[in-house]
C-alpha cells in the first residue's frame, strides 16, 4: 500500500473522514426521499412487495413465530420462495422496533450503501493509497445504477449484496496476499450471507470473481492451491446454504418452482444505453465511471509499457481492470453471441452483476486520480497545484454528474385504499373474509395494503413463479379472447369477493354475477371496485368431471374454463386412482418420444377406457410415435376447406358443415379410425382426409380429433401468434368450432358447471402453520381447499395421515363421511429434510477443513511438489 504518512493518527483522522463523507453521500442519494413523512411509502416496482412480507415476518417474530407460510399472497405461499431470507430478516429487525415501513425502508437503504460506501473506501486505501478512497466512496454511494436499484426498483434483496460484495472482494483479496485460516473463514462467511441474500447475483459474481482469477493464475500471479481453495470455499458456501436451496432452487420439492419469466431476464439486461446514456434508462450506470475506468486502464498499460508498475499494480490494479470490463462485458447477457452457451444462462439476470462493476470502477477512478496525483511529487510547486487543481476539477465534474438531484423517487400514500376500503366492511381476521383480487395492471402496493385490511389477496409480487401465478399470467389471454368466464372461474375457486378491476376487464363481473352478486362499490385510479356480500367458503366443492393436459392445453383451458387443467402436463405425473374419478380426458398434442413411452401410454388409456373413463385425444405431428397407429400428417389447405359432419356420426351436434378460415395454410389429417364422424373436405369433394374419429382398443374407444381444430379457437390463436389488431384478426370460424367442441364435450358427458359449491365444515381455526377444521357430511367427497398446493402441505384426519391431493394449483383431500377433525399444517418434505441435513454436514466439514486448515494445506504442498517432480521427470524423459 502507498501511503504519504503512515500513522495511527492519520488513519484515525481518514477513518473519521470515510465516515462522514459516505454518511453524506448515502444521505445525499436518497435526499429528496429521505426527509420526506414516514407517514408516506416508497413508490417502486418491487419494494411494497418486500415490504408486505417484512411486517408479516416482523409480526410472527415479535409473536415467538418463525414462519415458513404466508397466508396472504398467491391464496398462500411459502415466506421465501424465490427470493432468500436474509434481506427480509434484516429488515423484519429493523421493523419490530420502529413499527412504520418508510422508516423501516429509509434505514435499511442506508445501512447498506453505507457498509458497501465504507468496504470500497477500505479498498481503495489497501490497494490504491491514503485519501484517494474518500472520492472512491462517494461516487460508489452515488452510484445511479445502486439507487435505480434501491429506490427506483426496490430490489431490497440485493440490500445485502450492495452492502458485502466490496468486502467479499477485499477479503478474497486479502486471501490471496496471505492464504490462512482466518481469511479463508472470512471469505466463506461472506458467501454464505450472500447466497442467503440473492443466490442469483452471488452465482454471477463468484462466476466473474473466479473467471478473472483464472486469467490471473494464467499469468502465474496466484497459485494453483490459492486458487482451488477460492473455489471450495465457494462450494462451502452453496453446501452450507443448502437448507434454503435445495428446495429454492432446485425445483426438486416442486418441479418448476422457481420459475424465472425470459421477459424479467431481459429487463434487467444491459445494453448500450445504459452505459452511454444519462437519466434516459431505468438503469444506468454512471459515465464519468465508465470513462475513468478506461482512463485508468490507460494509464495502467502506459506505465507497465515502461515498466514503472509496483507489485501492487501488477496484481490488484490489473485484477481490478480485468473485472471491471469483463462484468460490464457480462451484464449484456443473452445480447451477446457467446452468453447463451453458459451453463444455466437462461437463469441469469446479467444486469445485476454491475453491482460488482460499481466497486471496480470508483476503485479505478481512485487509482486514476490517486497517479496523477502522485506524479506531481518531487516535482516544483506550481506543478503540485496545477495537479491539485485538474484532479479537483474531475472530482468536481463527478460529482456535478453524479448529483442525486436530479433523480426523483416516487412515493404513495394510502388514502386512495383507505377510501376504498371504507365502502365495504372490513370487519374479522383474513380468512373470515373473502379474498381481495386486482384483475389489470397495477403496482406493487396493491400487495400491501389490501394486508393492512387482513384481506387474503389471489395475487401476489416479485414473480413467485408458482403454477398459480401462471393461471393469473393466462388472464392477459383470456381477455382478448372473450374468456371471461374463465377468469370467473379463477376468481370464484380463489373464494375472491372484493375485485379491483380494469375497465378493460369488466365483463368478468358479468360471468361472475351469474353465480354471486358483486355490486360497484367505489373507483380507484380509473379502476372500478367491486364487493359481494356472498358468504365466503375457503371450503369448496368442486363438480366438474373432466381433466385436460397436454402441450397444446393452456389456450383449450381459458375457452371450456369446465376441464380441469393442470400444469402437470404429462398424464404419468398422475396416479391411477386419480384419473379414474374423471369422466373424461382430453390429451393435447401429447408427446410420445419412444416406443416405450407408446405402449406404456397405450397401456394406461385402455385401462382407463376399461374403468369407463372417455379418453380424447388431439395428436401433434411430430417425429414421434404416434397412438394407436392413428398416423397423422400436416396437409396444405386449398380449395375452400370445410370440417363436413358424415353419416352415423354419435356427436350430437346440428354443425353439419364448418368453412374453415383460409388463413391457416395447414391442417392435420388423421389415418387409420375405425369410425369417421367429420371430414375435412377440400377442391369440391375431390380431396378428403378424416378429421373426427374413433380408433376401437381394448374393450372401448379412443376419440380422435384431427386438423389441430383447437388452433381455431381464439385463445389457441392468441397464445400461438399473439393478438389481432381487432376482432376480425380471429379466425372466422371460432365462434362455429368452440359450438363444434362444445357439442363433443356434452356428447361424452362433460359437465359444464364449473361453480363451486361450499363444503359443509362447521369450525376452522387458522394459524401461520396451516388451519384446523371440522366438518360434518353426509357422504364421502372430495374437498377442494381454496389454498396454493405445495408439497409441503401435510394433513391428518382424526390423528391419521392422510394424502394431500391437488387440483389446479389448489389443495384437495378426499373426505369420509360423519362428522371428523383435519389438521392441515405447512410443515417440511423429505427434500427439505435433506436441505438442513446437508447444510448441516457442510457446516461439520468446514469447521473440520478450518480447524485442520494447516496440515491440509501442507499435504497439499507435499502433494503438488511430487506431482511437479514427477512431470519434470516425464519431460527428460
Amino acid at each position: 500500500m502507498i501511503e504519504t504518512g503512515n500513522c495511527k493518527v492519520q488513519f484515525r483522522i481518514e477513518l473519521i473522514l470515510a465516515l462522514i463523507i459516505t454518511g453524506l453521500a448515502c444521505a445525499a442519494g436518497f435526499s429528496n426521499l429521505l426527509f420526506l413523512s414516514n407517514d408516506l411509502y416508497p413508490y417502486t416496482s418491487d419494494a411494497m412487495g418486500h415490504l408486505a412480507k417484512v411486517r408479516y415476518i416482523a409480526e410472527c417474530f415479535t409473536n415467538g413465530e418463525f414462519p415458513s407460510w404466508f397466508p396472504y399472497w398467491y391464496n398462500g405461499t411459502t415466506v421465501t420462495q424465490y427470493y432468500p431470507p436474509l434481506s427480509y430478516w434484516m429488515m423484519a429487525l429493523i421493523y419490530i422496533p420502529v413499527q412504520n415501513v418508510m422508516l423501516t425502508f429509509k434505514i435499511y437503504c442506508f445501512i447498506m450503501i453505507f457498509t458497501g460506501g465504507i468496504g470500497v473506501w477500505h479498498l481503495c486505501r489497501t490497494y490504491v493509497g491514503s485519501w484517494c478512497g474518500l472520492f472512491g466512496t462517494a461516487i460508489f454511494c452515488l452510484q445511479p445504477f445502486i439507487l435505480r436499484s434501491f429506490f427506483s426498483a426496490g430490489l431490497i434483496a440485493q440490500g445485502p449484496i450492495i452492502a458485502l460484495v466490496p468486502w467479499y472482494l477485499a477479503a478474497l483479496l486479502a486471501y490471496w496476499k496471505r492464504p490462512d485460516r482466518k481469511q479463508f473463514f472470512l471469505i466463506t462467511a461472506l458467501c454464505v450471507m450472500m447466497i442467503l441474500s440473492h443466490p442469483n447475483t452471488t452465482f454471477m459474481i463468484c462466476f466473474c470473481l473466479m473467471v478473472v482469477f483464472f486469467v490471473i493464475l494464467l499469468f502465474r500471479r496466484i497459485t494453483i492451491q490459492s486458487y482451488l481453495y477460492l473455489v471450495i470455499s465457494i462450494v462451502f458456501a452453496g453446501v452450507m446454504t443448502a437448507f434454503w436451496s435445495f428446495v429454492g432452487v432446485t425445483g426438486l420439492e416442486n418441479p418448476g418452482i422457481p420459475f424465472l419469466l425470459p421477459e424479467a431476464a431481459l429487463a434487467y439486461t444491459a445494453n448500450m444505453k445504459w452505459f452511454l446514456t444519462s437519466y434516459s434508462t431505468f438503469f444506468y450506470f454512471a459515465v464519468p465511471v465508465s470513462l475513468g475506468s478506461i482512463l485508468a486502464a490507460l494509464l495502467y498499460a502506459h506505465k507497465a509499457s515502461k515498466k514503472e508498475t509496483d507489485h501492487r499494480e501488477k496484481h490488484f490494479i490489473y485484477y481490478f481492470i480485468l473485472l471491471t470490463f469483463f462484468t460490464m462485458l457480462f451484464s449484456f447477457g443473452m445480447n451477446l453471441p457467446f452468453f447463451a452457451y453458459l451453463p444455466l444462462a437462461e437463469s441469469y439476470v446479467p444486469g445485476r452483476i454491475l453491482v460488482l462493476t460499481s466497486v471496480t470502477g470508483a476503485i479505478l477512478c481512485s487509482y486514476f486520480i490517486f497517479e496523477i496525483q502522485r506524479s506531481s511529487k518531487s516535482r516544483k510547486l506550481d506543478f503540485k497545484i496545477y495537479i491539485f487543481l485538474v484532479n479537483l476539477s474531475i472530482i468536481g465534474v463527478t460529482l456535478f454528474y453524479l448529483n442525486p438531484l436530479q433523480l426523483t423517487y416516487g412515493t404513495i400514500s394510502d388514502y386512495e385504499f383507505n377510501d376504498m376500503f371504507s365502502t365495504i366492511d372490513t370487519q374479522g381476521s383474513n380468512f373470515e373474509k373473502g379474498r381481495y383480487s386486482y384483475v389489470g395492471e397495477i403496482d406493487s402496493s396493491e400487495t400491501f395494503f389490501p394486508i393492512s385490511y387482513n384481506f387474503n389477496i389471489s395475487d401476489g409480487w416479485n414473480i413467485e413463479g408458482t403454477p398459480h401465478n401462471r393461471a393469473i399470467w393466462n388472464h392477459v389471454i383470456a381477455n382478448p379472447s372473450d374468456g371471461f368466464d374463465y377468469i370467473a372461474k379463477n376468481l370464484a375457486f380463489w373464494n375472491v369477493r372484493n375485485l379491483l378491476l380494469d375497465k378493460k376487464y369488466e365483463r368478468v363481473v358479468g360471468e361472475l354475477n351469474k353465480r354471486y352478486t358483486f355490486q360497484f362499490k367505489d373507483m380507484k385510479n380509473e379502476y372500478n371496485f367491486y364487493a359481494s356480500n356472498d358468504p365466503s367458503s375457503y371450503f369448496l366443492t368442486d363438480h366438474r368431471n373432466s381433466l385436460l393436459l397436454g402441450a397444446g392445453s393452456p389456450g383449450l383451458a381459458i375457452e371450456f374454463p369446465y376441464l380441469v387443467y393442470e400444469q402437470r402436463s404429462d398424464i404419468f405425473d398422475y396416479s391411477l386412482e386419480e384419473l379414474e374419478t374423471y369422466k373424461l380426458i382430453y390429451l393435447c398434442e401429447p408427446a410420445v418420444d419412444t416406443i416405450r413411452e407408446k405402449e406404456k401410454t397405450e397401456r394406461l388409456i385402455e385401462e382407463l377406457i376399461d374403468r369407463g373413463v372417455t379418453v380424447v385425444i388431439e395428436p401433434t405431428n411430430t417425429k414421434g410415435y404416434q397412438l394407436f397407429d392413428v398416423a397423422v400428417s400436416e396437409v396444405v389447405l386449398e380449395g375452400a376447406p370445410t370440417i363436413r359432419k358424415q353419416p352415423g356420426s354419435k356427436i350430437d351436434s346440428t354443425a353439419d358443415g364448418i368453412e374453415v378460415d383460409g388463413s391457416m395454410r395447414y391442417g392435420r389429417a388423421m389415418f387409420g379410425l375405425d369410425e369417421v364422424y367429420y371430414k375435412l373436405i377440400q377442391n369440391k369433394g375431390s380431396l378428403e382426409n378424416e378429421m373426427i374419429g374413433i380408433k376401437r382398443t381394448g374393450n372401448g374407444e379412443v376419440v380422435f380429433i384431427g386438423k389441430h381444430l383447437s388452433q381455431y379457437l381464439k385463445a389457441v390463436y392468441t397464445r400461438n401468434w399473439g393478438v389481432p389488431e381487432n376482432a376480425s384478426g380471429y379466425p372466422e370460424c371460432s365462434e362455429e368450432v368452440k359450438a363444434l367442441f362444445t357439442d363433443i364435450f356434452k356428447t361424452y358427458g362433460v359437465n359444464t358447471n364449473f361453480w363451486p359449491e361450499p363444503f359443509p365444515v362447521k369450525r376452522a381455526d387458522w394459524n401461520y402453520k396451516g388451519v384446523d377444521f371440522a366438518y360434518s357430511s353426509q357422504k364421502a367427497q372430495e374437498m377442494t381447499l381454496s389454498v396454493t398446493y405445495a408439497p409441503r402441505w401435510k394433513a391428518t384426519l382424526d390423528g391419521k395421515l392422510i394424502a394431500v391431493g391437488q387440483k389446479e394449483n389448489l389443495i384437495t383431500l378426499n373426505l369420509p363421511a360423519g362428522e371428523h377433525e383435519v389438521v392441515l399444517v405447512y410443515g417440511l418434505t423429505k427434500y427439505g429434510i435433506a436441505g438442513y441435513i446437508i447444510s448441516l454436514v457442510g457446516l461439520l466439514l468446514f469447521v473440520l477443513f478450518i480447524k485442520y486448515y494447516g496440515i491440509i494445506t501442507y499435504r497439499f504442498r507435499q502433494i503438488s511438489i511430487k506431482f511437479d517432480k514427477y512431470l519434470q521427470l516425464d519431460q527428460k524423459q
